[in-house]
């Protein structure tokens, strides 16, 4: 018996992680990222095990990759997977219905990272912000490479896609080429465009606000002006909050919704990358550190 892998076979055992487990506890999702020696690459597929009937479901197999399930408090999955060719491939959202994955996101930028809203009624994400974006690359196509410093940025939207709308076109797209309607985005921008790149969001747990951490640009100097932000949805109105920089990390809400948590960096050295945790009350303005 051999005391020893060898690195081919180190590197042949997959990969798990970012597991998800399903809101009654039944399911759990997995990323099994396992090598492709052909291309010098690992694939990443999304794995779903049924503990009532004790079987295992890939969503994506082959080329077609997937990663960062989420359970809906309805117990259905959504994750990411790639669509598109060459320069337009980007993460699109999806999730099984029927037992067949469906495509709800069609941003033309991409999504960078979602999240369900607490109802379970749709999607929250994060994309780049697709005007900018084509303007971009239509002048790179008719003036060459070249850019400006400071001034060339892509900055990152928050969205939301209700399901309802999204769901029908699995049904129109399995009919007649001629009825078939256009796969068009219809997902609602709520923040972003606005001199602001969303780093990271949050949303309350009666669907009703959005908290999101912000800096003026992409960069890493604009990162270090970051600053929070509390949203109310229905008016589509949003305000800064009174919370010093530098900020960064994670927003979160409380299960209560009174109270949002979040890192800030701690400066004990000009070498140092360490970070708290601080919880911000909204009714009273005051912070505390729990760490």
């Amino acid at each position: 018996m051999k005391p020893y892998l060898t690195i081919e076979e180190t590197i042949s055992i997959p990969r798990l992680s970012q597991p998800a487990v399903s809101e009654d506890g039944a399911m759990l999702a997995w990323v099994e990222s396992v090598p492709n020696w052909d291309k010098n690459e690992y694939r990443k597929h999304v794995q779903i095990y049924d503990a009532r009937t004790a079987s295992r479901l890939a969503v994506t197999a082959g080329d077609n990759q997937s990663h960062s399930p989420a359970w809906s408090v309805a117990n259905q999955l959504a994750w990411l997977s790639p669509v598109g060719e060459g320069d337009d491939k980007a993460d699109q959202v999806f999730l099984l219905a029927e037992g067949k994955p469906v495509q709800i996101t069609h941003a033309k930028a991409g999504v960078v990272s979602f999240q369900w809203a607490p109802d379970g009624k749709g999607l929250y994400f994060l994309a780049p912000d697709p005007e900018r974006k084509e303007a971009l690359k239509r002048r790179k196509e008719r003036y060459g490479d070249f850019t400006y410093i400071d001034k060339d940025h892509v900055c990152s939207c928050v969205y939301y896609q209700e399901l309802c709308s999204a769901c029908m076109r699995p049904i129109l797209d399995s009919g007649p080429k001629d009825l078939r309607r256009q796969k068009e985005d219809c997902a609602r921008k709520l923040v972003g465009d606005d001199g602001l790149h969303v780093l990271s969001y949050a949303v309350s747990p009666d669907n009703g606000r959005l908290a999101f951490m912000a800096a003026p640009g992409p960069d890493s100097e604009d990162r270090e002006q970051a600053a929070l932000y509390l949203m109310d949805i229905a008016q589509n109105e949003y305000r800064e909050l009174p919370v010093p920089m530098p900020l960064n990390g994670q927003v979160l809400f409380s299960p209560l919704g009174n109270e949002i948590c979040y890192s800030r960096p701690i400066n004990e050295g000009k070498w140092f990358n360490i970070t708290t945790l601080e919880i911000l009350d909204l009714a009273s303005g005051n912070t505390r550190q729990p760490l």
